[in-house]
């Protein structure tokens, strides 16, 4: 916000008044504001391209909304939330996380906040196919190096549903050593339901 506007956001806040584009006319209003930002404005402040006084006038009731990395407590819900969201979206049969899977997402430092668990939970709902959501699912930075080696490696966009469910049913092959049924019983699905895929997927 270039420090004209805000000048002029400071008078409407001030003064209760503002004019038109195109206009003369003085018009008053009487209005609260809530504001948000993930910028640190104090230290735009001394950098001279925030103005103090309006930071002052903002800053009625100020509310400090720590990063998700440091409400750990919050994770879990919101992931069981954007998880029913995105099941009745996907029209999935999935019942839950794993255990091991919520431990990750609660070790994780979720640069992205709670944009970046969405994206996830999104992720892994297309990608299950079974009733668990399991560490598989993840993306691939998210597990521990020990468990790196059987996650999937999907690039980050041009691949379709059925890309995905291709490659998740290929990697569960190669770590079973082609164990169809040991492979059904990891992907949660029924054996047969497992030969299907393979021969839709030409497997």
């Amino acid at each position: 916000m270039s420090l004209t506007t805000q000048a002029k956001i400071l008078r409407v806040l001030q003064e209760g008044e503002f004019e038109r584009l195109g206009s003369s006319d003085t018009m008053k209003v009487d209005v609260r504001l809530l504001a948000a930002t993930h910028k640190d404005l104090e230290a735009m402040i001394k950098q001279e391209t925030f103005r103090q006084d309006l930071f002052f006038r903002l800053s009625v009731v100020p509310i400090v909304m720590p990063p998700l990395r440091e409400r750990q407590g919050d994770i879990i819900e919101l992931a069981n939330h954007f998880l029913t969201r995105y099941i009745r979206k996907n029209k999935k049969n999935i019942k839950g996380f794993h255990p091991e899977t919520l431990n990750i997402l609660m070790r994780y430092q979720w640069p992205g906040n709670i944009r970046e668990l969405e994206n996830t939970i999104e992720r892994a709902v297309i990608l299950c196919l079974g009733e668990e959501i399991t560490p598989r699912e993840l993306p691939h930075h998210f597990l521990p190096k020990r468990e790196k080696n059987i996650a999937m490696h999907l690039p980050d966009q041009g691949w379709t549903l059925r890309d995905m469910e291709r490659e998740m049913i290929r990697s569960m092959l190669q770590e079973t050593n082609n164990n169809k049924s040991l492979t059904a019983k990891k992907l949660g699905i029924a054996r047969q339901t497992l030969i299907n895929k393979l021969k839709e997927y030409d497997l």
